[in-house]
């Protein structure tokens, strides 16, 4: 008895240890990603914040244009990146609150 409950802990362990390493290259790989899209971190909180509040003023209108969610966020923020990078965000966090945003680019 006491073999088999050392053994099941054991696996256990590592498999923790597995879904650590996991994550931690995700982490790693995410950072990767924001530097290649030119997004430092204090930018990306500075622009997930505005995508915030923008979502926030729009809540309960039942589309969201892209095209003006876009140009009101260029407006806010001033940021120097790609519209792809801003559409992604903003379809993200859209997404995450139940929201629908009409592709009208």
């Amino acid at each position: 008895m006491e073999i088999r409950h050392t053994k099941t802990a054991c696996k256990r362990t590592l498999k923790l240890a597995e879904v650590a390493q996991k994550k931690h290259a995700l982490e790693k790989t995410y950072i990767v990603i924001q530097h290649e899209r030119g997004i430092m971190s204090d930018q990306n909180a500075h622009i997930r914040a505005a995508i915030g509040r923008l979502l926030a003023d729009k809540t309960g209108v039942a589309v969201i244009s892209m095209r003006e969610s876009i140009a009101e966020l260029l407006e806010i923020t001033g940021a120097a990146l790609t519209i792809e990078t801003l559409q992604d965000m903003l379809l993200e966090m859209a997404e995450v609150r139940g929201m629908m945003v009409a592709l009208d680019v």
